[in-house]
């Protein structure tokens, strides 16, 4: 953030970032019990229109999706091709190497860090210029300990700042 920017604007970019820092906590910890269950990754879609629904863990940069929900949990995410009318496009990620978790403050403080500073490469315009926001999903406890996810990883993802639909990748958009 900048001094210049404006209370209201900073305020919201705040509740925007924990917003989905809670979904990216439920996201981790549903996607950790469809792991333990077996739940299936990939709806098999060809039809980029509709997307394919995966396990949140099968993101990678470049990627564009909506969160799928249900009545009680977040587990999956709508990959959908960039040019669909889409709420997140994910754009780095940092795999994080210390040696035990370093708690949830700690890991949230290191991914508004990590993530901030590859935004301009993949946008073109530094963060506080853009029209876009970034947040991010990150390990919890929970997936850090898992024997089989073994999660380090912190995922950063652009939204519009009107939380409104994005068309087209942001990579380069200079906007």
């Amino acid at each position: 953030m900048t001094l210049s920017e404006s209370t209201p604007t900073r305020l919201r970019r705040a509740l925007t970032v924990s917003s989905v820092v809670a979904a990216g906590f439920l996201l981790a910890g549903c996607s950790l019990l469809q792991q333990v269950t077996g739940g299936g990754a990939g709806s098999g879609n060809d039809d980029p229109t509709e997307g394919t629904v995966d396990d949140v863990f099968s993101l990678v940069p470049g990627d564009c999706f909506n969160e799928e929900t249900d009545a009680e949990t977040i587990s999956t995410v709508d990959i959908v091709d960039c040019e669909v009318p889409h709420r997140w496009e994910a754009y780095a990620s940092i795999i994080m190497t210390e040696a035990e978790y370093p708690g949830e403050e700690a890991t949230q403080q290191q991914a508004n860090e990590v993530c901030e500073a590859p935004f301009p490469e993949y946008v073109g315009l530094s963060w506080d210029e853009s029209i876009y926001d970034y947040s991010f999903y990150y390990p919890t406890t929970e997936t850090w300990n898992d024997a089989t996810l073994q999660d380090r990883e912190i995922l950063c993802l652009i939204k519009a700042d009107d939380d409104g639909d994005i068309v087209g990748s942001v990579k380069g958009s200079n906007t």
